[in-house]
Order: C-alpha cells, then structure tokens, then sequence
C-alpha cells in the first residue's frame, strides 16, 4: 500500500493506490502513459500547504521533490529555469548567492515552485502581480505523456491551473538584482487610516 497524504493543516488526509518520486521527466512521461492505458487519475503534491482536497491523490500520487534544483539561470535576461519541484527557500537562498531574486515572495517557502505559481500564489506588494505572472516559460506533460510547452499567449491561460493542465516540469521566471525588506509595525487609530 503506498503512503498516505496528510496537508499541513490535517484538513486532508488520503492514501493513494501509489505512490511516485521521479527524478526525471523520462520517468514522468512513462507514468502518464502508463496511467492514461490503465484510466487511472494522477494527482501531483506539493508541500500540502492548502486547505483544499484537490489535490489530494486517490489513485496515483506524485511528489516532484527529487525533480527539482536550478536548469539555467540566466543572468543577461534575468530569467531563472527550474524544476517543477524545486522548494521556494531553495530558490530564494540559490538566487541571493548569484546576487539575485523573486520580485515578491509568498509567506510559505516550503512550498515547491510549481505549486505556488499553480494555486496563485501571491506576495504582499500593491505593484507585484502573483508570482505566476512572473512565468513566462512552462514545460509540461499532457494527459496522453506528451511534452508541451508554453510561452506567450499560449500561456497566458495556464499560469495558475490548479493542476487541471497536467504536469508542469519546468518553469522559467523572471528575476530582479536582489533587495533588502524592512518590517516596520506601528499601532494607528482606525480613524487615521486612509479610505
């Protein structure tokens, strides 16, 4: 029997008929095909940080956390390809060593970067689209184990698919020089705040 599924919140719990930890999109390709012969339904996890169940494999589970790390960066572009599994602090802390980083950043950094741009995953900035908007490369494998992938007005559409595309294997973002946050926390009437 394979693992059971529990998201951060306990909220969701499920045991899938298996369970699957590829490391290469080789491996990914031969678990659709094989899915779509035997009509079974793949879902992919990430760190389970919703309160949602769909996500939650009933018949085949995926985890992308050994399909992850950095492809390309690409410093002249500002752009950064990674895999589909690759956790937000690791990103953020490979980034900042190159001197780089996300424009925004969501509060959970346990998440895996494919999540976050799935389930629109935002930041706090008033300029700053979700994290998805930065997207602008997606490499994913359809429902029959084909590679597809999508730039431009071919992906506009599927930057936040709650995983209702298939299954993302590589995404490239676009990056900034990096940058310093200060908190500043202050107690004001209601009164004094603007309309």
């Amino acid at each position: 029997m394979a693992r059971a599924f529990v998201n951060w919140g306990k909220t969701v719990k499920t045991r899938p008929s298996s369970w699957h930890e590829p490391t290469s999109e080789d491996e990914i390709v031969e678990l659709v095909r094989t899915a779509a012969r035997e009509r079974q339904r793949i879902r992919v996890v990430g760190a389970g940080h919703s309160w949602s169940a769909i996500a939650a494999p009933e018949q085949i589970g995926i985890s992308l956390d050994r399909h992850a790390g950095i492809v390309d960066l690409d410093a002249n572009n500002r752009r950064v390809t990674v895999r589909a599994g690759t956790r937000l602090r690791d990103l953020n802390e490979a980034l900042d060593a190159a001197g780089f980083a996300l424009p925004i950043v969501g509060s959970i950094a346990a998440q895996s970067i494919a999540g976050l741009t799935a389930t629109g995953t935002h930041g706090s900035s008033l300029v700053h689209g979700n994290i998805a908007s930065f997207v602008d490369r997606m490499r994913l494998i359809d429902g029959c184990g084909d590679i597809v992938v999508l730039e431009g007005e071919r992906l506009d559409g599927a930057r936040v698919h709650l995983g209702a595309l298939g299954i993302v294997t590589e995404l490239r973002l676009a990056i900034v020089p990096k940058f310093s946050l200060a908190e500043s926390v202050e107690r004001i009437p209601i009164g004094d705040l603007p309309e």
